[in-house]
C-alpha cells in the first residue's frame, strides 16, 4: 500500500518510512533536514486533537519530554500540522518491536489454570507488547 506522506516534509523532516500505526496516528522513520538525522515521528490524527484522551496524551508528551534516562526514548518535540494534527518527534530506535516473537496468547480453561498470578501475568504480558504498537 502507498503511503502519500513519504518523501513529504513536514517542519524540516522528511517522511521516509512508515513504521506503524496505532489507534492515536501513525509513526515513521523521518530525517530531519537541518540535523542530518534520522528521527521516529509520530502523526495525532487530526480528529483526535481534540479529545479528552488526547488531551492526556499531551500531557504525557510534556512529562517524557522531560525525562533523560538512557531507558526512556528521548522526545525531540511536538508542534501542530497544517490539517489540524499534532506530530511528535522522538528517538528512533532500531531493533523489533515489543510484541514481535510472542506467541499469541490465549487464557485456559479455569479448571486448567495454573492460577491467578499466571492469567495477570500472561495479561500483562500482552498489554505491555500492544502498548508499544504506535
Amino acid at each position: 500500500m502507498h503511503d502519500p506522506r513519504i518523501g513529504t516534509v513536514i517542519d524540516g523532516h522528511r517522511i521516509e518510512e512508515r513504521l506503524g500505526e496505532g489507534g492515536m496516528g501513525v509513526v515513521y522513520r523521518a530525517r530531519h533536514l537541518i540535523l542530518n538525522r534520522d528521527v521516529a515521528l509520530k502523526l495525532i490524527r487530526p480528529e483526535l486533537s481534540h479529545d479528552q484522551a488526547f488531551q492526556r496524551f499531551r500531557s504525557e508528551m510534556e512529562i517524557a519530554a522531560a525525562i533523560d534516562d538512557e531507558h526512556v526514548v528521548r522526545v525531540h518535540g511536538a508542534a501542530d500540522t497544517d490539517d489540524g494534527g499534532v506530530y511528535l518527534t522522538m528517538q528512533l530506535v532500531d531493533g523489533e518491536r515489543a510484541g514481535h516473537g510472542l506467541a499469541p496468547l490465549t487464557m485456559r480453561h479455569p479448571s486448567r489454570s495454573t492460577g491467578p498470578r499466571s492469567t495477570r501475568a500472561l495479561t500483562s504480558t500482552r498489554s505491555v507488547a500492544s502498548s508499544s504498537e504506535c
